[in-house]
């Protein structure tokens, strides 16, 4: 096909920009792999989101029940879900993806009037129908210290690893410095020294970015970003990006050694690790045109453990589903890493977002909104795929919906087999109301809570047992504990109101949790703006009355930390009883927000429930304090605060700098 008519079949998919804003204001979107894919991305993908009909909301509703290419290696072949369909051949699939293709040009999507209030459903056969197919595709560290006083990565679910930045082993540091060209450290933290620099993942053009890393005894797993270098062409519209999963040797921590590459289309979304093995979710969107190539409409992968060929995805690993309006691929990889056995590969026709994952399985969120052009109404809801996790062996289980769209991972959790799931959706008016699903282990609605602080919207979630505690905000903070002991009847059990919101919650014990968040303050127009951050210990020992002990006001406004929004940027330490995050300090007494003076560091905050206060203990800098906007060094900036024994790390791109955990008296610094 010529260049005219490629971009022609390009211009076809992007929408008006009057779409995209009313999606980009509604969506809580994750990070973004490359800025010039995204932006591609976000124009051809939103006259796909627009997919569910709009619906009425009732006030507290409960309810009471269910309304072969070549090398490749061994195919694991299992009794076949009968819900989930497969392409008998190359040719089917490809008029899928033009009918797909046909169907978002004209918009059709974005009306549906057909639907009935009725949504939250699913439609599986469970796990007693067996799983679909699931292609196989062959393929810690070690510590010198018996000590395990040291930082774990802020893990939602125990016995569940989740990728980072960095991860230490109580004597080693391991660490993806992204300053220049992005390299991995492995770190002495006892003699401060830099053991291992690795820099040499790219090829010949090719760019690869490490996004996060593992360690698991004598491995380190990298998760980077790969994409192609092209000309600023029409090639500029081909999505080359893949996700890489680098597997190191680094019993030897002065001669690491690469092992193993999987390798597989599409653009990194999440990652979780349990006991030895890996798993981790790409997707890869199809830009359906005239002639188009195989090595378009398939994912492809390679397996050095099988054979250094890029390799074709079975047809007989691509489930699609019924009623399914998509052409992205979600492609979800299971891989032991510490032996040579094939990795096994799902791939889900259906977009992704958000990611949860129990011991045993993996939820994979997929967020619709719908426009009704002929009364001027929007809705959105939740798809929710469940993925069985097994030594590795993945396979897609089952298919759930519920109204609304979540926040983030924290919005959902499993719970003795249920799934449930926080959202926010949206009535006839506009307005927000937010609810609760529980479902079962087939991802039918067993019961739900809906209509739940009205105009309002969800900041965030956090299930603990069998209570589930729920921050919406519009101009106060209302923090709604919610009994979720009897699956069947979720009930609102205590409210507590106060200024401000949280946006992260995080348990302290059975009976107290924190909240970290932003104060506000209402203009003399009427809105609430967000002004410094602000802490909050909550005691919950009472369900039906919840209180705010204590709390403490950080810097002025402006002040900014990751913590808000990455919970992997907690510094936590419950034995000593210290809580502490990276964070950019404004001065409160300057109203100048270009030219006042800011701390960028981090800050660490004793806890006292006996005279209930957060105790500051004091900031680490690594530079001094700094004025006027664009002489700021971000190289310098605190990415993340780390303990081994009675020492914490504080590591930039730029620099690593250790204090006494007691004192906060700096002991040394590492130059990277």
């Amino acid at each position: 096909m010529d260049e005219k008519k490629y971009k022609e079949a390009v211009d076809e998919i992007k929408a008006s920009e009057e779409l995209k804003n009313k999606t980009l204001e509604k969506m809580q979107t994750k990070k973004s792999s490359k800025v010039y894919l995204k932006v591609i991305s976000v124009a051809a993908v939103v006259m796909l989101v627009f997919s569910v009909s709009f619906f009425g909301m009732n006030e507290f509703k409960k309810n009471d029940g269910g309304d072969k290419p070549e090398e490749k290696k061994n195919v694991a072949i299992v009794d076949s879900n009968e819900y989930a369909s497969h392409f008998k051949d190359k040719n089917e699939l490809r008029e899928y993806l033009e009918k797909q293709a046909k169907s978002s040009y004209r918009g059709e999507i974005l009306v549906d009037y057909a639907e009935t209030d009725s949504i939250s459903m699913s439609a599986t056969n469970g796990e007693s129908k067996g799983a679909v197919m699931s292609q196989n595709v062959k393929s810690e560290t070690g510590t010198d210290s018996d000590s395990s006083n040291y930082s774990k990565t802020n893990n939602q679910v125990e016995g569940v690893e989740e990728a980072d930045i960095i991860k230490t082993d109580g004597r080693y540091i391991y660490y993806i410095c992204r300053s220049g060209d992005s390299r991995i450290l492995i770190i002495d933290a006892q003699n401060l020294e830099i053991l291992e620099e690795i820099d040499d993942l790219e090829e010949r053009h090719e760019t690869v970015s490490p996004e996060e890393l593992f360690i698991f005894e004598d491995k380190m797993i990298v998760i980077a970003d790969k994409w192609k270098d092209v000309d600023y062409d029409y090639d500029y519209y081909l999505d080359t990006d893949s996700t890489c999963a680098f597997i190191f040797d680094i019993s030897d921590k002065e001669d690491v050694e690469l092992e193993r590459t999987i390798e597989i289309d599409g653009n990194y979304i999440s990652s979780r690790m349990i006991d030895d093995d890996l798993y981790f979710i790409t997707e890869k969107y199809v830009y359906f045109y005239d002639d188009i190539k195989d090595r378009e409409i398939i994912p492809y992968f390679t397996d050095t453990a099988v054979s250094r060929k890029e390799q074709e995805l079975s047809l007989d690993c691509i489930c699609c589903l019924p009623d399914s309006d998509e052409r992205t691929y979600v492609n979800i990889v299971g891989v032991d890493v510490d032996d040579d056995d094939d990795a096994n590969i799902q791939t889900i026709i259906g977009a992704s977002a958000e990611v949860y994952s129990s011991e045993k399985y993996i939820y994979i969120s997929k967020p619709n909104y719908r426009y009704n052009r002929y009364i001027g109404s929007e809705s959105s809801s939740t798809e929710i795929f469940k993925i069985k996790l097994d030594n590795s062996k993945v396979s897609f289980v089952a298919k759930g919906k519920v109204r609304g769209t979540i926040l983030n991972q924290f919005s959902m959790d499993e719970y003795k087999g249920n799934l449930r799931i926080a959202t926010t959706s949206y009535n006839r008016k506009y307005d927000t109301e937010n609810n609760i699903y529980i479902l079962d282990k087939d991802l039918n609605e067993i019961g739900y809570l809906e209509g739940l602080a009205k105009e309002e919207q969800i900041y965030s979630v956090r299930f603990m047992g069998k209570t589930g505690y729920v921050v919406t905000f519009k101009q106060v903070d209302p923090l709604f504990v919610i009994d979720l002991s009897d699956p069947k009847n979720p009930e609102v059990k205590g409210k507590l109101k106060i200024p401000g919101y949280s946006s992260y919650l995080h348990p302290y014990d059975d009976t107290h949790v924190i909240g970290i968040g932003k104060n506000t303050e209402e203009t003399q127009y009427g809105a609430t703006v967000n002004t410094n951050m602000k802490m909050s210990m909550f005691d919950v020992s009472d369900l039906e009355n919840p209180k705010e002990m204590f709390s403490v006001s950080i810097g002025g406004k402006g002040t900014y930390s990751e913590i808000l929004n990455n919970h992997k940027a907690l510094f936590f330490n419950k034995e000593k009883n210290l809580i502490g995050f990276p964070i950019t300090i404004y001065d409160e007494n300057d109203t100048d927000y270009y030219s006042k003076t800011r701390m960028q560091g981090a800050i660490i905050y004793e806890i006292d429930l006996e005279n209930k206060e957060f105790k500051e203990k004091g900031t680490i800098s690594l530079k001094k304090v700094e004025t006027g906007y664009y002489s700021y060094d971000y190289s310098r900036v605190i990415n993340r605060i780390i303990y081994i024994g009675d020492k914490i790390y504080a590591l930039s791109d730029s620099i690593m700098k250790v204090v006494d955990i007691y004192s906060l008296k700096e002991l040394g610094e590492l130059e990277f």
